[in-house]
C-alpha cells in the first residue's frame, strides 16, 4: 500500500522495491493502448472478480491493489511531461478515491469515480 501513499502525495507508484519489477508482469501498462485496455479490465473485474491466470505466479495474480498500481503507472505513460504534474495529481486523486470506495464496499460509487473522474478525464485537457 506504499504506492497508495505516493499517489496521495502526487508521486508515481513506480519503484524498484516491488518484487514484480524483477519479472515483467504481463498486465503492466507500457503504452496508451495498454492503459485503455487495463482501464476496461479493471472496470470489468474490480473489486474481487479477477480471474486466476495459470500463466502467472501466485504473487503475480491480479488483485485490486495491483490493478490500481498499474492504473497509476498508466498516468505516467499518458502524462510523462513535468508540465502535467497537476493533471497527474488530479488523476491519482481519482484513483485513490475509487480504490477507497472499492475497499469500503461501495462498488457503485467506485465504478462511477473510476469512469467519470479517471477514464473520462485521462485524455481530455
Amino acid at each position: 500500500m506504499n504506492w497508495l501513499k505516493r499517489i496521495a502525495r502526487g508521486r508515481s507508484s513506480n519503484g524498484a522495491d516491488n518484487k514484480l519489477e524483477q519479472r515483467p508482469h504481463p498486465y503492466r501498462v507500457k503504452t496508451v493502448d495498454d492503459l485503455w485496455n487495463h482501464i476496461a479490465y479493471v472496470r470489468g473485474y474490480a473489486p474481487n472478480y479477477f480471474k486466476d491466470e495459470d500463466f502467472l505466479l501466485p504473487e503475480e495474480q491480479m488483485t485490486l491493489d495491483l490493478a490500481f498500481k498499474f492504473l497509476d503507472d498508466g498516468v505516467d505513460v499518458a502524462y510523462p511531461e513535468e508540465a502535467f504534474a497537476e493533471k497527474r495529481f488530479e488523476l491519482r486523486s481519482a484513483l485513490s478515491r475509487a480504490l477507497s470506495a472499492y475497499q469500503s464496499g461501495d462498488e457503485v460509487a467506485a465504478a462511477k469515480i473510476l469512469q467519470v473522474d479517471f477514464e473520462d478525464k485521462i485524455f481530455k485537457p
